[in-house]
């Protein structure tokens, strides 16, 4: 399914449709729009993204979610209007899954570091999730590495909100050379 719409609106009519938005996801777990109604999970990713190209000025919020774990319904109004829902994204329940999903986000935020931007607050805030679960499902001989890889996250954490992209990028590589050696004493 794919939704886009254009209009134009003024600023005020803008605030107040996000804030209409806005109670209905707070108030109802769901957003209904041009007739069809979005199931929101509990916990998704957002993305924000500004750009500036040829004279105009590009805002978007997008929001990814794991249609398979969340249960989203769709129902969707007569005429073409549909959604585009893009990679799901949730905390995947098993050890090899976890473990897939953190390998993921940890690229994602290397290859934002590596641009020269800072990785969004909602993917540092995942990574820590994913550490958690990844913790969570750890033998106990692991606990050392699991508490280094708690420890760096939040360095990295740090280091983003102090906008040094080259601490960053260290804790990056720390994370990713404390997987590997926990790889390799798991194989």
């Amino acid at each position: 399914m794919k939704f886009e719409k254009k209009i134009n609106i003024s600023r005020e009519d803008f605030a107040k449709l996000l804030g209409e938005y806005a109670g209905k996801v707070a108030e109802e777990n769901k957003l209904t729009i041009e007739g069809m109604e979005i199931n929101l999970p509990g916990f998704f990713e957002m993305e924000l993204e500004y750009k500036e190209k040829h004279g105009y000025a590009k805002f978007e919020i997008e929001i990814r979610w794991d249609l398979s774990a969340s249960g989203v319904q769709y129902k969707e109004s007569p005429g073409n209007i549909s959604a585009t829902v893009k990679t799901p994204v949730e905390i995947p329940g098993g050890f090899k899954e976890i473990k897939k999903g953190l390998s993921r986000k940890m690229k994602e935020i290397e290859d934002t570091i590596r641009g020269g931007n800072s990785p969004a607050e909602i993917d540092l805030i995942y990574l820590r999730d994913l550490i958690n679960a990844f913790r969570q499902q750890s033998e106990p001989e692991w606990m050392t590495s699991m508490n280094e890889l708690q420890t760096s996250t939040e360095a990295l954490i740090k280091a983003v909100e102090i906008k040094n992209l080259s601490l960053a990028a260290e804790k990056v590589r720390e994370i990713n050379n404390i997987k590997d050696r926990c790889h390799q004493a798991f194989k």
